[in-house]
Parts: structure tokens; C-alpha cells; sequence
């Protein structure tokens, strides 16, 4: 790409670790994962950051094709982001989730967690739920924006405001809550929703361990969905999240930092095999 994107990421946790990678869905920002990342950062070395067009990373430019922009520019940073020589076990939600199985279909991960990823409808009607949560959200929240700061000190206004993507909103730090009500009211690419296309466009090595965990009570991408994986991913394990809504990173952090662990450290174990492989035969 002619002009490198800004990308604003934090590093967590072990340096010496292996490096696991999480990534935020679509007007999230990396404070997503902050109820995960001190579950995790003690074994592993762990990764946010801002998508483009999200928080403080670099905008997406104006006529460009916002997922193939997105997928381009995190294709050139991803194994900046790791640790040297290795591949990173990335982590997404939402349209994180998508963004982390197509750097896996790229060669880019040792493996893949993906929590109520995009790019599963099973028909239209689906894909345009999604679009009309979002956009609805947004002309809501633009309308009340001058009493955001003060409903998001409210634990009942957080779970009126934002209950269609977490089964326990009152949970979600005000802090956070404000950040993501701000992004809604703010990020253009919620304007290009309609025309987005999450067609899943390369081929993955059918070995690659992937992991797709999703809310039994997801309002936004519906839990059926992920009937839809073994079409795509036939290697897929695929966990029942019984409760759980669709960014249930602060409902229940425990059982997601517990279901990345579990998936990057098979994922970990499989690279660390294939490189005592490639050594063996003199590969490297």
C-alpha cells in the first residue's frame, strides 16, 4: 500500500510469551477486551489495538473499499504486531472475528478464536438485522448525544442503550460506555454498512485450529449462525456460549479468557510441532 496506516495498539502481559492478538468488533475500540486481557496476560503476550477507522488508529480514506482496505492494512502490520518468528493466535469479535479468520485464511495466524464472528448469514434477511441494529443504534444515539455522558452513568439507561449486545449491560464500565456511544454517533463506517461485503475470499489450510464461540442470546449476529461455519471452516470446533450475547467480553470474562486460552494453546502446541518438523528436515 502506498501510505502506511497508523495503527494505535497496546502490548500486555509476558513479553517472552506467545503473543495472542485480540481484535474489536465494528465501533468497538481495543478497551473491548480490557475484562479479558488480565486473564490472559500472564501466559501470553497480548495484543490490542484500534481497527482502522476506529479510536486513535488512521481513518479509512473516503472511496475506498472499507474491508479489503482493512484487510490489506492489517496484512502488512499483523506480524509486526507478534512475536519475531512467530505466528500469532488472533482473536476476534464481530466483525473482528471476521477480520481474524481472513488473516488466518492468509497464513497470518497459527490459529483462530473467533467470538460471534461476521461473514455467517444465512440469508439476507440476516445480514440486513445486523445492518438495521447499527444504524438504528447510531440515529438514536445521535439524537441523544448531549445526555449520553449522564444516561451512561446510569446503570439502567447502559442497559436501555445497549442491551442488544450484552445480556448483562449494567456490567459495562461508564467509562466504556460513553467511548462506545461516541464511536456510534461518530464512526462513518457504520454509513457504508449496507454496501460491506464479508464473503470470506481465500482459501484456508484445513488444519489450521480454529475455534468459533457464540452467544446463545445473541440479539445482533443470531446464534444460528453458527451452523453456517462448517461450510466454510470444516475444521471448526464450535462452542454454545449458553446466556451469552454477542460482545460478551464484560458479561462474562472468565469463560472468554478461558475459551481463547484453551484455542491458543492448541493453537501454539500445533506451531510448535510444525517447527520442530521443518527442523528436522532441514526446512529453515
Amino acid at each position: 500500500m502506498a501510505n502506511r496506516l497508523e495503527i494505535a495498539s497496546t502490548v500486555h502481559g509476558n513479553p517472552d510469551a506467545p503473543t495472542v492478538i485480540l481484535i474489536h468488533g465494528v465501533v468497538h475500540q481495543q478497551h473491548a477486551w480490557d475484562p479479558v486481557v488480565p486473564l490472559l496476560a500472564e501466559k501470553y503476550r497480548v495484543v490490542t489495538f484500534d481497527l482502522p477507522g476506529h479510536g486513535a488508529s488512521g481513518a479509512i480514506p473516503k472511496g475506498t473499499n472499507p474491508i479489503p482496505y482493512v484487510l490489506d492494512s492489517l496484512a502488512e502490520i499483523i506480524e509486526e504486531l507478534g512475536t519475531p518468528g512467530e505466528r500469532p493466535h488472533l482473536v476476534g469479535n464481530s466483525l473482528g472475528g471476521y477480520v481474524a479468520l481472513e488473516m488466518g485464511s492468509r497464513g497470518l495466524a497459527c490459529g483462530v478464536t473467533g467470538i460471534s464472528p461476521a461473514g455467517f448469514f444465512r440469508n439476507r434477511f440476516e445480514l440486513k438485522h445486523a445492518e438495521q441494529v447499527f444504524l438504528a443504534l447510531k440515529k438514536s444515539v445521535g439524537v441523544i448525544k448531549p445526555l449520553v455522558p449522564k444516561l451512561s452513568a446510569n446503570r439502567v439507561s447502559r442497559s436501555v442503550m445497549f442491551g442488544v449486545f450484552s445480556t448483562h449491560p449494567w456490567k459495562y464500565p461508564a467509562e466504556s460506555m460513553l467511548i462506545d456511544a461516541n464511536a456510534l454517533a461518530e464512526n462513518t463506517l457504520l454509513d457504508d454498512l449496507p454496501d460491506l461485503d464479508f464473503t470470506f475470499s481465500s482459501p484456508t489450510d484445513r488444519n489450521l485450529p480454529i475455534t468459533i464461540a457464540w452467544g446463545t442470546r445473541d440479539l445482533v449476529l443470531f446464534a444460528g449462525q453458527r451452523h453456517n461455519v462448517h461450510n466454510y471452516f470444516p475444521q471448526a470446533r464450535i462452542i454454545p456460549m449458553r446466556g451469552l450475547g454477542h460482545v460478551p467480553m464484560s458479561d462474562d470474562p472468565e469463560r472468554i479468557a478461558q475459551i481463547i486460552d484453551t484455542s491458543a494453546a492448541r493453537s501454539f502446541a500445533r506451531e510448535k510441532r510444525l517447527g520442530s518438523l521443518r527442523d528436522k528436515n532441514g526446512e529453515r
